[in-house]
């Protein structure tokens, strides 16, 4: 009777953890309605498809390897963004969802980006450094390396909730039911770089960040988990799994 009452209670707190997820459908960014691969977002001469370099860099900060775009900080802040009242971000409503596959230079003082997000007066900004992933104020969701290598980050509204979602390397990282915005905005723009924050160089400084961006991708039509993540009823039927095997063992 007291190995089954214990099943009960994990079963049932899986399945409150579990059901915060339920309203966030899985979708690849591969299926992304907005997809820039580096080169899709600076030419090797300018900022192109509505991008443009802003709040203290410009385009001579940018260079491309192969298709990817770097990066490189000679100011405190500098970052690309979407803000030109004809791009695909500004025709949003509601949730969406921002996916950057990213890598962060491994040398001293390589610093790090943000995905800063605004949509209708929602706002949220994904701050990401060599060792951690946090919001800007300060809350660590993360501290695996992201430097050195290519990760893929993701940040979620779920307007339905009013919630924001983190996701690093497919794993959410942020609470199961999400996290509060951050402030409101009258803004509405998608930044990618260092806005704001002042998280690129060792001293969290800008000068001498660089980033390598394979890509930025978005889609202003619902909130998306990655692929990879566990459908709440798949996650339900292992635990199920699992319990049936222990009462047996019992």
């Amino acid at each position: 009777m007291k190995t089954n009452i214990r099943l009960l209670i994990v079963s049932g707190l899986a399945v409150s953890a579990l059901s915060a997820q339920a309203a966030l459908t899985t979708l690849d960014s591969s299926g992304f309605a907005s997809q820039y691969n580096g080169n899709d977002i600076f030419d090797g001469t300018n900022a192109a498809n509505g991008w443009v370099a802003a709040g203290g860099a410009t385009d001579d900060n940018l260079t491309l390897n192969g298709s990817n775009v770097i990066s490189t900080l000679t100011a405190t802040n500098g970052w690309i963004q979407h803000d030109n009242d004809s791009t695909p971000w500004e025709n949003g409503s509601g949730s969406w969802t921002v996916e950057v596959r990213a890598n962060i230079s491994a040398s001293a003082g390589s610093g790090g980006f943000v995905i800063w997000g605004a949509l209708n007066g929602e706002r949220d900004i994904m701050t990401i450094r060599e060792n951690q992933v946090t919001n800007l104020a300060g809350t660590v969701y993360s501290t695996e390396t992201n430097a050195g290598g290519f990760h893929d980050f993701r940040l979620t509204y779920d307007a339905s909730d009013d919630t924001y979602h983190y996701f690093r390397d497919g794993l959410q990282i942020t609470p199961d039911g999400g996290i509060g915005q951050q402030g409101g905005t009258g803004s509405t723009r998608l930044i990618v770089g260092d806005c704001c924050t002042n998280v690129g160089g060792s001293t969290l400084g800008g000068p001498g960040s660089s980033v390598e961006f394979e890509y930025i991708r978005y889609d202003n039509s619902g909130a998306f988990s990655p692929a990879g993540v566990p459908e709440p009823s798949t996650a339900l039927l292992g635990l199920a799994g699992f319990a049936f095997f222990l009462r047996r063992r019992r």
